[in-house]
């Protein structure tokens, strides 16, 4: 039996020595969110026995009720990110203005965006809460102060995002762009252990997670996505705990999709983009997933001071391919060129909405449709050649269909793009 055991600070260490130039800055910075998430991880779990619980009778810069917790686990982070040297500045979903690493400690070279305490209003009922954390290099020369534009910066210029969930037991998630790795936390070592290796997000999707109290409030779009999603071909489970970390953790490692649409309500969502879309999309896009706003990837959202929220929705990869999933409430997605436009105007001229598992077609352009995803579904060069070559085809017998039919009403998923709040974040 091997004793071998594999830390977090060894993982990272390991993975250092893959580039000579590294200066050991990176894993200190690691290291220092692990200190903090160990701190945080002790005070949930003594949460019932002290004065911690509740409100702590102010706001954050969203508007938020503060949690006391939520105080305890900002200034946990700010201090254990301050004093590491790795640091410029540091941007937290519950300070108003970034944060910036005074003269008295040294400075690096990379900024940090976290959220201290996710899901916190659920503390009070022992739901599982986390802590969300995304980490660029700074923009702005090292010899000058640190400015805003160095945290301003879109996902995909990330090097390393990662979450940890408080549960019954403390995981930390992470990734550098080389893979995703889950590390638990062994009361008995001290250390987060390595317990996933290579998160891998299932093809087949089990579960969607949403908040269906906002059902009333939602656009059709969404509404027909999420009534797919209750029938029985989907083959999908309802699950929502209100805890995006949560709920994103179950997804990754079982397979599904999260949604937090925009609505009447709150047309942009409750996500942000800096502390929550961008660090999540990080992660589902290595662990073989796809995070979109509904019209962009949302690692390629170029964020503004004004721009503090998403909607992200992530889902298993085979839930965005292949013939039977090429519309999903109005968000079509495809790999190969020209299919998403052609099934656009195929529901034109239609005149028709459909929602279901499979393209329910009456014309002939439709089943030409049909035949050409189901051959790009199968992956090979040949297939994707002959379907591309039939998808022209289908072009000009749409254009001859759309003269002799007037469309009744349209649905495409590039009106679902444009909806409020129609931000997509996909596994």
């Amino acid at each position: 039996m091997s004793v071998f055991i594999m830390t977090l600070n060894r993982h990272i260490t390991e993975q250092e020595r893959l580039y000579p130039q590294a200066t050991g800055a990176f894993t200190s910075l690691l290291g220092d969110i692990a200190l903090a998430a160990k701190v945080i991880s002790h005070h949930v779990n003594r949460a019932g026995l002290v004065d911690i619980f509740g409100p702590a009778g102010s706001e954050n810069v969203f508007g938020e009720t503060q949690q006391k917790l939520d105080i305890l686990s900002n200034e946990a982070m700010i201090r254990a990110l301050r004093f590491g040297g790795s640091l410029c500045a540091m941007g937290s979903e519950e300070n108003e203005d970034y944060i910036t690493v005074g003269d008295e400690f040294p400075k690096g070279k990379y900024v940090c965006l976290f959220d201290p305490l996710d899901g916190s209003s659920n503390i009070d009922v022992n739901v599982s809460i986390g802590t969300i954390f995304s980490i660029f290099r700074r923009t702005s020369p090292d010899n000058e102060p640190a400015k805003l534009d160095d945290l301003l910066q879109p996902g995909y210029s990330q090097v390393c995002a990662g979450y940890v969930v408080y549960g019954s037991s403390t995981i930390l998630v992470y990734t550098t762009g080389t893979g995703v790795y889950g590390f638990t936390l062994d009361p008995v070592y001290g250390s987060f252990i390595l317990s996933h290796q290579r998160i891998k997000i299932p093809r087949k999707g089990a579960y969607y997670s949403v908040n269906e109290g906002n059902y009333n409030y939602w656009d059709d779009n969404t509404r027909n996505y999420v009534d797919w999603c209750k029938r029985e071909e989907s083959g999908m489970k309802s699950r929502y705990i209100g805890s995006l970390v949560a709920d994103f953790h179950r997804n990754l490692l079982k397979g599904g999709v999260f949604l937090y649409p925009g609505d009447r309500k709150n047309s942009s969502g409750k996500l942000r983009l800096l502390y929550e879309a961008n660090p999540l999309a990080f992660i589902v896009e290595q662990a073989g997933g796809k995070a979109s706003n509904g019209h962009q990837r949302i690692l390629d959202v170029q964020p503004a001071v004004a721009q503090g929220t998403q909607v992200p929705m992530h889902g298993a990869p085979g839930q965005a391919d292949g013939e039977a999933r090429v519309l999903r409430g109005g968000v079509a997605l495809h790999t190969v060129k020209g299919v998403v436009e052609i099934v656009h105007a195929a529901f034109r001229f239609s005149g028709r909405s459909y929602t279901g598992a499979r393209l329910r077609h009456s014309f002939s352009a439709c089943q030409w449709i049909r035949l050409a995803t189901r051959r790009v579904a199968k992956g090979s060069v040949a297939s994707t050649r002959a379907s591309e070559a039939e998808l022209m085809a289908c072009r000009s017998k749409l254009r001859w269909a759309s003269k002799r039919r007037a469309p009744s009403r349209q649905f495409s998923s590039a009106s679902a793009s444009r909806s409020p709040g129609g931000a997509s974040l996909q596994t």
